[in-house]
């Protein structure tokens, strides 16, 4: 864990971690996926690319037990790219924040080699829920809440942040700590 100045945690979790009300944090992350790296945009189709860039984030802002609220998203495109590519990613893209209540509130586009998205997801967490990595303890259990293997079998578009079963977890259960593997 890297020392800031303000954060209550930086670089080294899946968020950042600020101070916000009296009893909440606000947390913060970010999530690049880039063409021929994360992602086959032919194959996937612009839909599941677009759900997926925002899936990532909302799965940080889950593992550390807070409640996803807003996002914003930068987008590096080639210059030819076609219009209808752009409206696929934002409509999977925005669906899958609806589901989950979060608001798209900015972002930017730029010309680029190939298609490049940056989302930017901010949540919110009770102090006394907070869960981090750095709470695990020799002997500690492992669960996972899914099925692993997914991107193998090309699953890593459709998979499902885990927002609500983080929730339930730390409201029922005492956690030590949490970490989300859907980006690798």
């Amino acid at each position: 864990m890297a020392k800031t100045k303000h954060a209550v945690l930086g670089i080294g979790d899946d968020c950042a971690v600020i101070n916000y009300t009296k009893d909440k944090y606000l947390l913060l992350t970010i999530d690049m996926l880039i063409e021929g790296v994360h992602f086959n945009l032919k194959k996937a189709g612009a839909g599941k690319v677009g759900r997926k860039a925002l899936a990532v984030s909302l799965s940080d802002i889950a593992a550390m037990g807070g409640i996803p609220k807003y996002c914003l998203i930068s987008l590096g495109m080639p210059a030819d790219m076609p219009v209808k590519i752009m409206d696929d990613f934002y409509a999977g893209f925005l669906k899958l924040a609806k589901e989950y209540g979060v608001e798209l509130i900015g972002g930017d586009t730029n010309r680029a080699e190939s298609f490049i998205c940056d989302v930017c997801a901010v949540g919110e967490v009770e102090k006394r829920c907070l869960i981090k990595r750095s709470g695990a303890k020799v002997g500690d259990n492992i669960y996972v809440t899914g099925r692993l293997g997914g991107s193998i079998k090309s699953k890593q578009y459709d998979f499902t942040p885990k927002v609500k079963e983080a929730r339930i977890l730390i409201r029922n259960f005492k956690i030590n700590a949490m970490i989300d593997i859907s980006d690798g």
